[in-house]
């Protein structure tokens, strides 16, 4: 089996580097938080894959073929403009980052899904986007 686990937590590591004053949890129950009637900010990483990468060789164990990885960030917050704020810093951050053992990061989507959440106060705003990046790219 693969060990992505080290590319993750290279991943998260740059991630609190780029906000540093802003919680990086895996789920919105782990950082909704209200402070004085005003929800703080927040960012929700989660990961997926590993996929089989489609230009693999298939010919040596599957532990030595490539995969397909992607981290699908939230940035939540009071106001729109903030959530936006925190997404542009991770973007800079995160694109064109190399993970141990991975290739380099790129953006893929998610950028013309920000939402809001109003059906319960206070109202949060979430600011999307997603990388992929293919992992595994050692041959030894």
């Amino acid at each position: 089996m693969v060990d992505y686990m080290p590319a993750l937590a290279d991943i998260k590591a740059r991630a609190v580097s780029a906000v540093p004053t802003v919680p990086i949890v895996q789920t919105h129950a782990e950082g909704f938080k209200v402070v004085d009637g005003i929800p703080q900010s927040y960012v929700v990483m989660t990961f997926g894959g590993p996929v089989k990468y489609g230009r693999d060789k298939g010919i040596v164990g599957g532990n030595k073929n490539p995969n397909t990885m992607w981290v699908s960030i939230q940035a939540v917050a009071a106001l729109p403009t903030i959530a936006e704020r925190i997404k542009q810093d991770l973007i800079n951050s995160l694109e064109d980052y190399v993970p141990s053992n991975s290739s380099r990061m790129s953006p893929d989507g998610g950028f013309a899904t920000d939402t809001s959440d109003d059906s319960s106060k206070p109202t949060r705003f979430v600011s999307y986007v997603r990388f992929s990046f293919v992992h595994n790219m050692a041959t030894g």
